[in-house]
């Protein structure tokens, strides 16, 4: 994975009360985490068998 997949300012944010930072903080990670055990190639083997669009 490349690059930020969910992006908030609450966690920089100094007006931001410590346990909505540390909750934003969890969220993100957890977001990460989701978003980089999935694959292009899981994504294709998913979708292989399924009905197919052929425009002439």
């Amino acid at each position: 994975m490349r690059g930020t997949v969910f992006d908030t300012p609450a966690p920089g944010d100094s007006g931001c009360p410590p346990e909505l930072r540390r909750a934003w903080q969890e969220l993100q990670r957890t977001l990460e985490t989701t978003a980089s055990a999935v694959s292009f190639r899981q994504l294709l083997d998913e979708s292989d068998g399924r009905e197919k669009m052929y425009y002439i």
